[in-house]
């Protein structure tokens, strides 16, 4: 079983740096998904891109609910 796999299903909070003007976003949820982005790697010799999808610890809008798909998994930490 790889680490990933392990992630699935933990909480999880995210903190999302934000403009120079604003606070970091902080979410907390269940990582739902993780999409790796290889294909930079192979045909560029660039950085994998880790990304996360997160189920919202409590009810948020739809318009929030953005906020919680393809988050880069450097942002992430173990609650």
């Amino acid at each position: 079983m790889s680490a990933f796999n392990k992630l699935m299903g933990q909480l999880v909070t995210a903190r999302i740096p934000e403009d120079e003007d604003s606070k970091e976003l902080i979410l907390t949820g269940k990582v739902i998904n993780i999409d790796i982005n290889d294909f930079y790697f192979y045909e560029k010799n660039e950085p994998i891109y880790i990304t996360v999808n997160l189920l919202p610890e409590s009810n948020v809008s739809e318009e929030d609910l953005e906020d919680y798909i393809d988050i880069p998994l450097r942002y992430i930490t173990l609650n």
